[in-house]
């Protein structure tokens, strides 16, 4: 899976501009970010680390588990191991450059994004592709009532981020950095190379835990 390969986005108004995360962007997404739940004596050790990336085994074994899930009802190849590192690895090295950057996701910009994001799946039918059925599936595979699911603390968090994603690709299309948001992928893949000497992967952690 190619970074950015299914990131696109809607513009909507905010101050200047605001990005909805269409419906195939945000189940990405979702596969990405969990709430890192290393804390007190219950911490994981880092996979990925440096430059803002904090990447756990967990959340390396979840986007896995979803892109495999992906692959069942769509033409999309389960990524190799690295493929996911790098894809984990220039999502979160995106979202911190967004932040740095000084933008933010308010709670307002956040529930109009969860909003856009249920109507769509209510309105979802055959003819809308894998998408929603994957969203679906994601929300299935969590246990939790879709009124759970949509008012977590995750998914409020994985959409924040979606949020701050599409203010970054806006800003650099109007710095001129980058043409349209079909070149955000390219961004991404770039951010990963220049950083890439400064964060650190420690692949025996996951040699360790096929054992």
């Amino acid at each position: 899976m190619a970074i950015g390969r299914t990131w696109r986005c809607i513009p909507l108004k905010k101050k200047r501009i605001v990005v909805l995360v269409c419906l195939a962007a945000v189940l990405l997404l979702l596969t990405m970010f969990s709430i890192d739940s290393r804390s007190g004596d219950n911490k994981q050790p880092l996979l990925v680390e440096g430059q803002g990336v904090a990447i756990t085994v967990e959340r390396f074994h979840s986007y896995k588990a979803n892109a495999e899930l992906a692959a069942t009802v769509s033409d999309f190849a389960v990524p190799s191991d690295e493929e996911i590192l790098d894809e984990l690895t220039a999502t979160e090295l995106s979202v911190a450059y967004a932040r740095d950057k000084g933008l933010t996701a308010t709670k307002e910009e956040i529930d109009s994004v969860i909003a856009n994001e249920r109507a769509a799946l209510m309105d979802a039918d055959s003819e809308s592709g894998p998408a929603a059925e994957l969203m679906q599936r994601r929300i299935d595979k969590t246990g939790l009532t879709e009124e759970a699911f949509w008012s977590s603390e995750e998914t409020r968090a994985n959409y924040e981020r979606a949020v701050l994603l599409g203010e970054l690709a806006a800003l650099l299309i109007d710095e001129g950095s980058i043409g349209d948001y079909s070149e955000f992928g390219d961004f991404q893949r770039e951010l990963l190379e220049r950083r890439r000497d400064n964060i650190r992967t420690d692949m025996s952690l996951l040699e360790n835990d096929k054992m």
